[in-house]
């Protein structure tokens, strides 16, 4: 499996730090500016990351537009949103299950969540 992660948010700062964080923890951390950028990055990777970190609020191309492209083109690629606004996206769109993070955050709340994601999904007694 791919260690490298998309970091997605239109505010430089917040994208290097989340980038900054993510790499302390081993993960090798690559940006896009937009989701539009985004969606190129992940087509020239041929989907080929760990998972996805991206802001809500984004202009042209939001995060949960962002979302729902990314569901219909890598399905596998798990998804962290993060937004300073509450978590009422998730009740609107629960199709596209992905993760939340709520901003203002600590770097150990969203180290969680990856560790969330990253976790291999459990086989049921029905699966085998």
């Amino acid at each position: 499996m791919s260690n490298t992660t998309l970091v997605v948010d239109d505010e430089p700062v917040i994208r290097h730090l989340i980038m900054a964080v993510l790499r302390r923890d081993g993960f090798e951390a690559i940006e896009a500016e937009s989701g539009v950028q985004a969606l190129e990055l992940l087509r020239k990777l041929c989907g080929a990351v760990a998972f996805l970190v991206s802001d809500i609020k984004m202009p042209i191309m939001d995060g949960i537009a962002l979302a729902c492209a990314v569901r219909a083109e890598f399905p596998a690629i798990p998804i962290i949103l993060v937004s300073g606004y509450a978590d009422v996206v998730r009740a609107k769109h629960p199709e596209l299950n992905f993760e939340f993070v709520q901003k203002p955050f600590l770097p150990a709340t969203l180290l969680g969540v990856v560790k969330k994601v990253m976790m291999p999904k459990k086989r049921t007694a029905s699966a085998d």
